[in-house]
């Protein structure tokens, strides 16, 4: 999970220049990231570091704040039905406000649709619906779910995956993901 957090954002447009200055600030090359040696403990912890650093992991901070110990990580497959009640991360200073306060990708996604979300931010998700449409790949989602809630939360991957419900057509019919799971999943 942390290699592939790390890979996602760091091809991000949005991130690349914030991860690329903590790589240089490490003394460590790009490469740590793009091509990881997950056998190497080392590296691993490195890059465990590097997203605390970035994303707080490991530090009770930001996107990892309340995060449990005992995740346990899967590649998984979500289908149509699964894309209707994925929930962006609980953001009271953007997503749930995007999403009209449900939190739910399809609601902001229908906000988008008629209007309602802002225009500066509706227009992050057409390029990923564009792309989507003309054959891009993107890379896997990650997602959390807490099977006592059963809230399918994304950790990862918020700008894509509503552009990907923009236009669902273009979607397979079951998307690969990485999922944690954990009954103390509490954001």
């Amino acid at each position: 999970m942390v290699a592939h957090f790390l890979q996602t954002e760091l091809s991000s447009s949005r991130f690349e220049t914030k991860i690329l200055g903590l790589l240089a600030k490490g003394g460590k090359a790009r490469s740590i990231v793009d091509n990881p040696d997950l056998n190497d403990p080392i590296e691993n912890a490195y890059g465990a570091s590097l997203l605390g650093e970035w994303r707080g992991y490991g530090r009770d901070a930001e996107v990892f704040t309340d995060f449990p110990d005992d995740v346990v990580w899967y590649r998984a497959l979500l289908d149509q039905a699964d894309w209707e009640r994925v929930m962006y991360i609980d953001d009271k200073e953007f997503w749930n406000d995007f999403s009209g306060g449900s939190r739910l990708v399809r609601d902001a996604v229908q906000r988008i649709y008629a209007g309602e979300a802002p225009a500066e931010e509706a227009a992050w998700f057409w390029p990923i619906a564009d792309s989507l449409a003309g054959g891009q790949t993107f890379p896997d989602l990650i997602l959390v779910y807490n099977p006592t809630s059963e809230e399918l939360v994304l950790l990862e991957g918020h700008v894509r995956m509503t552009g990907f419900l923009l236009r669902p057509e273009n979607l397979p019919s079951e998307l690969p993901v990485l999922l944690g799971v954990s009954s103390h999943m509490k954001k």
